[in-house]
């Protein structure tokens, strides 16, 4: 599994090619390395499902989707 940092960005280039094919884009490619994946319209279930697995991922190292900290609560009774 890769780490927090290098998931976070992989998230953001997916949520990116996610709004661009939602905003007109005809196709988009996202790179990891040397692995290149190509998405188009009709293949947006596929994408939303890799970003979710991505959000799974960070969620499984510690981190959070939104880039914040959720800081301990104290409740008194």
């Amino acid at each position: 599994m890769a780490d927090l940092a290098t998931l976070q960005t992989w998230l953001g280039e997916a949520e990116l090619a996610r709004h661009k094919l939602r905003t007109g884009a005809q196709e988009m490619q996202i790179e990891h390395g040397d692995m290149r994946v190509s998405y188009t319209k009709a293949d947006i279930g596929a994408l939303d499902s890799y970003i979710a697995d991505l959000k799974a991922q960070i969620a499984a190292v510690g981190g959070t989707v939104d880039g914040l900290r959720r800081r301990a609560m104290q409740v008194d009774l």
